[in-house]
C-alpha cells in the first residue's frame, strides 16, 4: 500500500499543511502490514508518536533538525532514518528534502530471522546514519522495488525478501556505528545486559536489587560500571528509561493521566506526579499542557 497523496503519491506536500496531517492521520490507523510513501518538500511537527510499526527512511536530500526522544539529530543528504514503535518525533526539514518512506508492522518484523537490533526489546542506539553514496543507492533501489511491488500487487513473499535485504543492509549500518562506539568507549558486559534488562522490565521492576540479582553481582557493584561506563548510578539508567516512556505517553499519546500512571505501573497518581515533578520540576499536566499548540 502507498500512502497516497495528490501529488504523485507525496508524503510531505509543502503546498498543503492538510494533506500533511492526512498522512500522519493514515500512519496512525494503518491496517496493512506494509506502506510506502515518497517524500518530498518541507514539513514541520512536534511531538507526533510514531506509529506502532518500525520506520525506515531514506533521504536523497534533506536538511534540518530531527529530534527523536527528545535528542536533536542533524539531518543531511544520504541518510537513513531509523524509527522504532512509539518514539516521539519532531523535526523541521528543508524545501529541497526528497525521499522514501516504509512503515512495516512489528508483528510482520517479529515474523522474520531479522537481526536482534531490530525488536521492540531493543533500544534503538543509532536511529540515524550517515551513508556513503554507494550505500544510499543499493538501499535506494531495494526501496523502490518495494514500492513497484505494492503497486502491482507482488507476492507478500517476493515483498518480505526485499523488506529482510534491506533491513539487513541497515542492520549492517548499524554494526558500523557500533564497532566505531566500541573503539571509542568500550562498555562491560554486564552494562549491556544491564541496559537490555531495563528496557525489558522497567515498567514493573524500578529497584536496583533487582536488576542485580538478575546479573549475579552486588547493587554497589553494578552501581560502579555505570558510573564508570554510563556516567550516571544505576538507578538512575531505570528511573532515565521510565521518564522516557512517561514523556512518550504525556506528548504522544491521548491516554489520561490516571491512565499512564498505571500503564508504566505506579500504584496511584500522586506517586506519577511526585516522580515527575522530582525530575522535571513540573507536574504531568504542566509537561502536556506546555507542548500543546497555542
Amino acid at each position: 500500500m502507498h500512502i497516497k497523496q495528490d501529488d504523485e503519491h507525496n508524503l510531505y506536500d509543502p503546498a498543503s499543511d492538510e494533506a500533511f496531517e492526512r498522512a500522519l492521520y493514515a500512519e496512525r490507523r494503518l491496517k496493512e502490514k506494509v506502506a510506502h510513501a515518497r517524500i518530498k518538500g518541507a514539513s514541520n511537527i512536534d511531538n507526533f508518536r510514531g506509529p506502532d510499526f518500525f520506520v525506515f527512511l531514506l533521504f536523497e536530500k534533506c536538511s534540518g533538525v530531527h529530534t527523536i526522544d527528545f535528542v536533536e539529530y542533524e539531518q543531511r543528504d544520504f541518510q537513513a532514518q531509523i524509527s522504532f514503535p512509539g518514539q516521539i518525533h519532531s523535526w523541521s526539514a528543508g524545501p529541497a528534502t526528497s525521499g522514501q518512506k516504509l512503515l512495516v508492522s512489528r508483528e510482520l518484523l517479529a515474523l522474520w530471522p531479522t537481526p536482534g537490533r531490530f525488536s521492540v526489546h531493543n533500544v534503538n542506539r543509532f536511529p540515524i546514519l550517515d551513508l556513503t553514496p554507494e550505500d544510499f543507492y543499493e538501499l535506494e533501489y531495494e526501496f523502490t522495488q518495494v514500492a513497484k511491488g505494492l503497486l502491482s500487487s507482488a507476492s507478500q513473499l517476493e515483498i518480505n525478501i526485499r523488506l529482510q535485504l534491506i533491513i539487513t543492509l541497515l542492520d549492517k549500518q548499524v554494526e558500523k556505528y557500533e564497532q566505531e562506539e566500541s573503539v571509542r568507549k568500550p562498555f562491560h558486559p554486564l552494562v549491556q545486559k544491564f541496559r537490555q534488562l531495563v528496557q525489558n522490565h522497567f515498567k514493573e521492576e524500578r529497584l536496583l536489587i533487582y536488576y542485580a540479582a538478575q546479573l549475579n553481582v552486588t547493587p554497589n557493584y553494578l552501581n560502579i560500571l555505570c558510573r564508570k561506563h554510563l556516567g550516571q548510578s544505576a538507578t538512575g539508567i531505570i528511573h532515565q528509561r521510565l521518564l522516557l516512556e512517561a514523556k512518550r505517553l504525556l506528548l504522544g499519546s491521548d491516554l489520561r493521566v490516571k491512565e499512564i500512571t498505571y500503564e508504566l505501573g505506579f500504584p496511584d497518581m500522586a506517586a506519577f506526579s511526585n516522580f515527575i515533578r522530582a525530575k522535571t520540576g513540573l507536574s504531568p499536566r504542566e509537561i502536556r499542557k506546555r507542548s500543546a499548540p497555542d
